[in-house]
């Protein structure tokens, strides 16, 4: 918690964008595989709410998410090339990044997302 200065004193509030609580468990399975190896990883991650001023104001505060993340992976047995496909936040669930109080310009709250359910593959090579 920080010390803010208010109106009529000081008050201590939440650090800004610092959850109270956040909670992390991942799975990792790995197994030989085409003469290299194969990995399955999944991942979870619960985050309580946040507020996203030195004020925490209710009108602006993130509420709690959850985001599940999982990964398919293969080595090849010397090292050298792995080729990686992942998945993030595969249940498609809004997490609000950001919130912005816009109520006396434009009547209402504004709110910034990350993204959405994605997928991306990578492939590396190692020297």
């Amino acid at each position: 918690e920080i010390h803010v200065p208010i109106p009529g004193g000081f008050a201590d509030q939440a650090m800004p964008f610092a959850p109270r609580w956040r909670t992390t468990s991942s799975v990792r399975y790995e197994f030989n595989w085409l003469s290299g190896k194969a990995a399955v990883q999944a991942d979870w991650q619960h985050t309580s709410y946040k507020s996203t001023r030195a004020v925490d104001y209710a009108l602006v505060r993130i509420p709690g998410d959850d985001v599940i993340n999982a990964q398919v992976s293969w080595t090849t047995a010397d090292s050298h090339l792995t080729i990686a496909v992942r998945g993030d936040n595969l249940t498609g669930a809004p997490v609000i990044a950001d919130r912005a109080d816009l109520t006396g310009a434009l009547g209402g709250i504004a709110s910034i997302y990350d993204p959405p359910r994605w997928f991306r593959g990578t492939i590396t090579y190692s020297f």
